[in-house]
């Protein structure tokens, strides 16, 4: 935090930084303005914003792992067939089912195999109408069997 304020300072550059207080339990960020003569410095505490970013983040690290502990292949996507997440299981199915990598972002309808396609749409709709439905079914994938 010095060290910018005296940057901003010294190279007549505005500069920011963030810190946190451990005897006040305090996050703050600021920014500093050069002036003549010194710096004009703003800070804003931000400690319940902060705060909320750990507990959320703790929180996708237990999912997370929860997630990455089952032996099966969860796929989280969006209407738009858009995935937004996925566990460890998935990403190995697909890299070996469809030789490619599932990234966050990518169109779920590249990796639905043709034969189960029909029934993956009816059930995909029924879910984004608040159903609940289970579907299984073996396909081939490079001389393996997988679920």
């Amino acid at each position: 935090m010095l060290k910018t304020i005296d940057l901003a300072s010294k190279n007549q550059q505005i500069g920011t930084f963030k810190a946190y207080n451990k005897d006040l339990d305090l996050y703050f960020y600021g920014i500093s303005v050069p002036i003549e003569g010194g710096s004009f410095v703003i800070f804003r505490e931000n400690t319940k914003d902060q705060k909320s970013k750990i507990k959320l983040q703790d929180s996708e690290n237990k999912l997370k792992a929860i997630l990455d502990s089952t032996p099966d292949c969860i796929v989280l996507i969006d209407r738009n067939f858009k995935v937004l997440a996925m566990n460890k299981v998935a990403v190995e199915f697909c890299l070996d089912a469809h030789k490619k990598t599932m990234n966050e972002g990518d169109d779920f309808r590249s990796f639905i195999f043709m034969e189960i396609a029909g029934e993956f749409h009816h059930l995909f709709s029924k879910a984004l109408k608040g159903g609940i439905s289970k579907f299984e079914k073996e396909v081939e994938v490079s001389s393996k069997k997988k679920k």
